[in-house]
């Protein structure tokens, strides 16, 4: 069963749903994407594929990658809306065993972004592993893009 990407706002109800993936970004790389139509981050020409998570997965890439960042932009995307391949695929050393992530295979479209909230680490410096609700700012990716944490 797909899930239709919503053009106006999104219900709060609707959020999280399980089956959207997360992918992380700073707010000036959504900024840029919003214009260009597209996400290709500069670590996917290395490594083949546009980095994904889980939202219960989000945290881990969030905690190795980008420190305390307080730009850090959540985009919540659709499965069912990205056009390129989708592969589960095992993380790196020190992931959970046998804990897959989802890897894009080309860019990530803007159209499958549902929402985008900031993603902003706790008060001990580390980001939790459980995504606050969206809302307000920035919820809906049609919205201007929210501000830093």
């Amino acid at each position: 069963m797909s899930h239709a990407v919503q053009a106006g706002p999104v219900a709060d109800d609707d959020f999280p749903d399980p089956r959207w993936l997360g992918h992380l970004c700073g707010r000036l790389e959504w900024g840029r994407a919003r214009t260009t139509g597209v996400i290709r981050p500069e670590s996917s020409n290395a490594a083949g594929f546009v980095h994904l998570s889980t939202q219960g997965q989000v945290h881990l890439p969030a905690n190795r990658i980008f420190g305390d960042r307080s730009d850090l932009m959540l985009l919540y995307i659709d499965p069912a809306a990205l056009d390129a391949p989708l592969r589960w695929e095992p993380g790196v050393p020190g992931d959970p065993d046998g804990m897959l992530f989802p890897h894009l295979y080309g860019a990530l479209p803007t159209d499958a972004v549902v929402a985008v909230q900031p993603y902003c680490p706790g008060p001990d410096g580390r980001y939790p592993p459980v995504i606050p609700r969206p809302g307000g700012c920035g919820g809906n990716p049609k919205s201007p893009a929210p501000k830093d944490c």
